[in-house]
């Protein structure tokens, strides 16, 4: 088509898309025969007249009217878009007298754009009839259902049907499986189920069967669950029925009697099964707990602590409390009390659970140590020409000063004090309890001017025996030293410090040094003044 008017769409023939078919510009002229052609018939035939239609251009799509001898056959046939696709228009027509029959295709678009179109594949072919026949036969499927019956509520039973291939019961509720032909029904009230069976013809055929319901007996059960103290009985009473059974039976005093006793030593549930007048059964269940014994308790059981000290007493497992003694607790009737006692008591409290009436009497014991006695003493009162006095405590195991300067040693009971003023020392004893007790002692350091009693030994033993092993200014106390040095006899300086706690212990440069005259100068601030010296001093080995 596109070679003949390129706007055409590039459609093919009907069958390989690659062959002849007429291409027609339609014309705007109505009933223009479009093409025509004259064809020898037989007379009295049936003949079937077929074409092949499809579109070129999108508007206007061909509106086409077959005719035989001028006479139309069919109804007006328009071409189908979207373009390119092929429609069948065809006929039947009996020739009856007929020996020619002259086909025409006649143009109904009047349109002048568009109606452009193609034919393909036109035929014109008489037609043949042939006959046969089908037999058919009659049938009716007979299904049969089982007879009607009753049963206790909640029972299962068992439904039947027969006669078919397949069947479908209705209600489907309460059935095991609908579809099946003996499904098990198990249902509460009374209904009426419709079986619907169908045969190897596709006949279906419907039964009934009515399913009865008897009642079951009224069970009542008291007590409902319900707890007990331990070692306490109850009756269990059931009613509405007219024989029982009881299980476990455990602690009952008879399994067949609508009203046993029971006595269990632990939580347990009873059921019971009963059966009426009308042989339907019916089951319930009580749950019997037994309450546990209660478990008192007293903390701690024992206890020790200083004097003005106290404990906390904690009760539990009861409802109500009593305490005895009174004297040194908080309360007498709470679980928790704080005892301050002051000497050592043992004190009872009597524990009550009012759901059993249980009842204890715990008891704790409370020791009460006694705070040690602290003594403390100084060797001396302080001056320029006593600088040192020696603390002493006594009554305790532990001690700790409080860090105030001047002290040798914070942690010993008779510590070296050398303030350069007058100082309050405090010390915390402890014994061995754990106990404590606090004192103070002031020492008084009196002025005076005597500088001549500041001394410095003039030989000295460094022997490692703890005496006179090291030269030094340490007992002249807090003082300030500005230089301390010691010369060898050649001149050569071999110790200096300017701590007044640091002292030559003979060696230089870790070597003893040997035993003979050696010189020192010392320049100290003491409280009295200052002090500048040089003298002689001996290391005696």
């Amino acid at each position: 088509p596109t070679a003949w008017n390129a706007a055409l769409s590039n459609c093919g023939d009907r069958t390989t898309g690659t062959g002849n078919m007429l291409l027609v510009n339609g014309s705007p002229t109505p009933n223009v025969v479009v093409w025509q052609q004259s064809v020898v018939v037989q007379p009295n035939t049936n003949y079937e007249f077929s074409t092949w239609l499809q579109a070129l251009w999108p508007p206007n799509p061909a509106q086409l009217q077959f005719a035989i001898n001028g006479v139309q056959i069919g109804n007006v046939f328009s071409a189908q878009l979207p373009t390119c696709t092929w429609r069948r228009f065809n006929t039947l027509w009996n020739s009856g007298n007929n020996t020619t029959a002259v086909i025409s295709v006649e143009n109904k678009n009047t349109a002048i754009q568009g109606n452009d179109f193609a034919l393909d594949d036109m035929s014109f072919a008489p037609v043949t009839y042939k006959t046969d026949s089908v037999f058919i036969r009659l049938s009716s499927a007979t299904i049969t259902a089982s007879a009607d019956t009753v049963v206790c509520s909640g029972t299962p039973v068992r439904l039947g049907a027969s006669g078919g291939s397949t069947y479908q019961w209705q209600p489907a509720a309460g059935l095991s499986d609908a579809s099946s032909s003996n499904p098990l029904a198990t249902i509460v009230a009374g209904t009426r189920f419709v079986v619907t069976g169908t045969d190897a013809n596709g006949c279906t055929g419907t039964d009934t069967v009515n399913v009865g319901v008897l009642p079951t007996p009224l069970l009542r059960l008291l007590p409902t669950d319900t707890t007990i103290c331990p070692g306490a009985s109850v009756v269990l009473r059931a009613s509405g029925a007219s024989q029982y059974r009881w299980s476990p039976a455990t602690n009952l005093s008879d399994t067949l009697l609508s009203n046993p006793v029971a006595t269990p030593t632990g939580t347990i549930r009873y059921t019971v099964r009963t059966t009426g007048a009308n042989g339907c059964a019916a089951a319930d269940s009580v749950l019997i707990a037994v309450r546990p014994k209660p478990q008192f308790a007293l903390l701690p059981d024992s206890s020790s602590f200083c004097a003005g000290a106290s404990v906390t007493l904690a009760a539990s497992g009861g409802d109500a409390y009593l305490w005895q003694p009174a004297l040194g607790l908080s309360g007498v009737t709470t679980p928790q009390v704080v005892a301050s006692p002051t000497q050592s008591a043992t004190y009872k409290v009597r524990i009550v659970s009012a759901a059993c009436n249980d009842t204890a009497t715990l008891v704790s014991r409370v020791v009460v140590n006694a705070n040690p006695e602290l003594v403390l003493s100084k060797s001396n009162e302080l001056s320029c020409s006593q600088p040192t006095t020696q603390l002493t405590a006594s009554g305790a195991l532990f001690y700790a000063w409080r860090s105030t300067p001047g002290l040798s040693n914070y942690a010993m009971a008779n510590p070296m004090a050398s303030p350069t003023s007058t100082t309050t020392y405090a010390v915390v004893a402890r014994d061995a309890n754990g106990c404590s007790d606090t004192d103070s002692i002031t020492v008084v350091f009196g002025l005076n001017a005597d500088f001549r009693l500041f001394q410095l030994p003039n030989a000295f033993t460094p022997n490692g025996d703890g005496n006179n092993d090291c030269f030094g200014i340490r007992k002249w106390g807090n003082v300030a030293v500005k230089y301390f040095e010691v010369f060898n006899r050649w001149g050569q300086l071999i110790f200096t410090s300017k701590n007044a706690s640091n002292c030559w212990n003979g060696n230089f440069k870790g070597n003893p040094q040997p035993s003979g005259n050696y010189i020192y100068r010392l320049w100290v601030d003491t409280p009295c003044g200052p002090i500048k010296r040089e003298g002689n001093v001996v290391l005696i080995r």
